[in-house]
């Protein structure tokens, strides 16, 4: 509210002079925010003087109340889900992972070299272990290593290296001294 709510309170009340009740009605002609205002304090007055309600209109109020609440209280939830017992949902689990456990194990191979292995296993032979410079791109690299004949085994690993195996010693030496020429592109190279 504004400051002129003393002034919209005598005007509701009837409290204003002539010449101030006719400079009032002038300003509400001109002023929607001033008649959206005293329409609010019109309200208030008309509710403050309305007769307090009766004791059967408030005990009939609450009776109503209380009868919405014990309803509301009386519903089942629609996402009830207490349509299984604990022991039932703990069968259920123990069931499920023994039928798991069952197909698992009938299909898993009985020779454990069987299945496939990682590229990494094994990387004895002719390999080099070599860290890129991380502004080298992938195009670069990749077409270095295409030059090189080089296969990529592993990694990169946690300190940034990667595996790269070739065909012969012949081949792996040339590569060393391929990488090591490439300064701008390889950082580190090293046999294991």
């Amino acid at each position: 509210m504004n400051d002129r709510t003393e002034e919209m309170l005598d005007y509701v009340h009837d409290r204003l002079d002539p010449e101030a009740r006719q400079s009032f009605e002038a300003d509400l002609s001109r002023d929607a925010h001033l008649r959206a205002e005293l329409a609010v304090v019109q309200a208030v007055a008309r509710e403050g003087a309305a007769p307090p309600p009766t004791a059967e209109a408030r005990d009939a109020g609450w009776a109503s109340l209380s009868a919405a609440i014990d309803a509301d209280a009386r519903r089942i939830p629609a996402n009830d889900n207490r349509g299984f017992s604990l022991a039932q949902v703990a069968t259920i689990a123990i069931v499920a992972v023994v039928i798991t456990q069952f197909f698992t194990l009938s299909l898993w191979p009985d020779d454990p070299g069987a299945g496939f292995a990682p590229a990494s296993q094994d990387t004895s032979g002719f390999v080099l272990q070599v860290g890129f410079a991380p502004e080298a791109t992938a195009a670069q690299l990749t077409a270095l290593l295409q030059e090189l004949g080089a296969t990529l085994v592993d990694g990169p690993g946690a300190l940034g290296l990667v595996t790269l195996s070739f065909t012969d010693e012949a081949a792996r030496t040339a590569a060393l001294e391929a990488l090591r020429a490439q300064p701008d592109l390889v950082e580190i190279v090293s046999q294991p």
